[in-house]
């Protein structure tokens, strides 16, 4: 029973199988861990710009109202959000990175679940909470890049497949060249196709196959040559044998040299 593996293009088509879903994997891995950075990093630069402008706009101009997404809140008003220890871990993520762009001292809290994303902060010059929206960190599920890494790992296990058939071609035609020299059926010369190292082979193949085919026609010459030489004696012999006086070793002379005949012949 023939193994579909065990053959050059089975084992080139796994190994390359494997070498692109493991690439696939792990640069689809790297993609979502830089897009969840970058987004975590642009909401912590929008949330820095907002709080620095609300303090610059409460410093200069007081009286002014604030927009309509920014609040001032009293610190001991009980709309305040309690301090949470279990949130996911993106939202985790970007704590830390406010509290470490922030000043020493500054409180940072997420908003109440179930309502707008916003984002509480308080430094330690601040009177009140400064309540700016919050760029929702949208967790990129699996299912959302699905279609696209089954394309892109598709195309490539194509091209892939279709340069193991062409690597495993020349070897098979080569493979099946032997299989008839072996037979000593007529192998006609191979064409040189493939790798350096396949050409090299074929072109060695294709010499050996010429250099084997000009022996056995000097071989057939030289056969026949001697065959040639040995007749004209063997009809001297047969000559001489058949002028004898003794018949019976007249008789055994021209048996021996017919057998001779009939050896060269």
């Amino acid at each position: 029973m023939r193994r579909p593996v065990d053959s050059l293009f089975g084992r080139l088509a796994l190994l390359f199988v494997g070498v692109l879903l493991l690439s696939h994997v792990a640069w689809f891995a790297l993609m979502r861990l830089e897009r969840d950075q970058m987004q975590s990093r642009y909401a912590v630069e929008e949330a820095m710009f907002l709080v620095d402008a609300v303090r610059q706009h409460v410093e200069r101009e007081p009286d002014q109202p604030l927009p309509s997404r920014v609040q001032l809140v009293p610190a001991d008003s009980p709309d305040v959000p309690p301090m949470r220890t279990e949130m996911p871990e993106p939202l985790h993520r970007f704590l830390d990175d406010m509290r470490e762009r922030m000043p020493p001292g500054t409180e940072v809290r997420p908003g109440m679940p179930g309502r707008a994303p916003t984002l509480w902060v308080k430094g330690p010059q601040d009177a009140k909470w400064i309540v700016v929206p919050g760029q929702p960190l949208r967790i990129m599920r699996p299912i959302d890049r699905a279609p696209w890494f089954i394309i892109i790992f598709a195309a490539a296990l194509v091209a892939a497949l279709v340069a193991a058939w062409m690597v495993q071609k020349p070897l098979r035609a080569l493979a099946q060249a032997v299989a008839r020299f072996g037979r000593g059926q007529p192998v006609p010369p191979l064409r040189e196709r493939g790798p350096r190292e396949l050409r090299q082979l074929t072109r060695g193949f294709n010499q050996m196959v010429k250099e084997v085919e000009r022996t056995e026609k000097d071989r057939a010459v030289m056969l026949a040559g001697v065959a040639h030489d040995l007749k004209t004696p063997l009809a001297r012999l047969r000559l001489r044998a058949e002028m004898m006086d003794e018949q019976k070793v007249r008789d055994g002379v021209v048996r021996d040299v017919e057998s001779m005949a009939h050896i060269v012949d």
